[in-house]
């Protein structure tokens, strides 16, 4: 088993909103082009996702993304197993993102 950090920067510097629709650098672009992969790949024990490096974050994308990592997992606690969120440059958003899905569980 190891671990697997995605840094998303490297995916966009301006994370959008929920959809495709809304634009490039969505929630649900990232989820499945980038996540979803790695998610269902059985050697991969844990995702770090790197928050640093944006422009910022729309609670849209943030909300977006922990809802469909929430359904992958089953549940809030299966996702603080699998996930670990880290951000040196904005350190909030970490936990701003728990605290939603938290409260949307």
């Amino acid at each position: 088993m190891s671990d697997v950090t995605v840094n998303i920067k490297d995916f966009t510097t301006l994370p959008g909103g929920r959809f495709r629709g809304s634009g490039d650098g969505s929630a649900e672009e990232f989820y499945a082009d980038i996540l979803q992969p790695k998610l269902d790949d059985p050697t991969i024990d844990k995702i770090i996702i790197n928050m640093d490096g944006t422009w910022g974050y729309s609670i849209s994308f943030i909300s977006q993304l922990g809802l469909y990592l929430r359904d992958h997992l089953g549940s809030f606690e299966a996702m603080k197993r699998k996930i670990v969120l880290v951000s040196s440059d904005k350190p909030t958003v970490v936990d701003v993102f728990w605290q939603l899905i938290k409260e949307e569980s």
